[in-house]
């Protein structure tokens, strides 16, 4: 009598989703499903955590942005204002205020720039933690493979 035995036949199907191409929302319907290992949707919870941090950087860097623009051009806007003064009393004292708020526009650009460029360096690191990661789920011809591993290495 010859021996019998099951045999089940998988057919690999791998996913790769990249921090860039991916939503919150999406790692949200990954770490609703059932195919995930806790290890995997705390993976994944880390990986949204880190996108809304990425996110929010980005917003505070816009904004620091925008507050470097308008100074640049209210300062603008003085200059050319001080030019077309001329030498009465009271055009000097506008050049007196003028020449303040530009001063004081300087400092704020100063500060603005130095935050900027400190969100900026944050978010670079916060992008170098940035995994790759990838869903491998095995397929039987009966669909029985339920496991989502997930396999994540930082390319650097």
């Amino acid at each position: 009598m010859a021996a019998q035995f099951t045999v089940s036949e998988e057919l690999p199907d791998t996913h790769t989703y990249a921090l860039t191409n991916i939503t919150t929302n999406d790692i949200q319907v990954f770490i609703k499903s059932n195919h995930l290992t806790p290890q995997m949707k705390q993976a994944l919870n880390g990986i949204a955590d880190l996108k809304t941090q990425m996110s929010q950087l980005a917003r505070q860097i816009a904004e620091k942005q925008s507050e470097i623009n308008t100074i640049a051009r209210d300062q603008e806007r003085m200059r050319e204002n001080l030019r077309a003064l001329g030498k009465t009393e009271e055009e000097r004292q506008l050049v007196q205020r003028y020449v303040a708020k530009i001063s004081q526009g300087e400092h704020n650009l100063e500060r603005l720039r130095l935050e900027e460029k400190k969100l900026k360096e944050v978010a670079l690191q916060k992008k170098s933690l940035s995994p790759r990661f990838s869903l491998d789920k095995p397929r039987s011809q009966a669909d029985i493979a339920h496991a989502i591993p997930v396999t994540s290495g930082n390319k650097q």
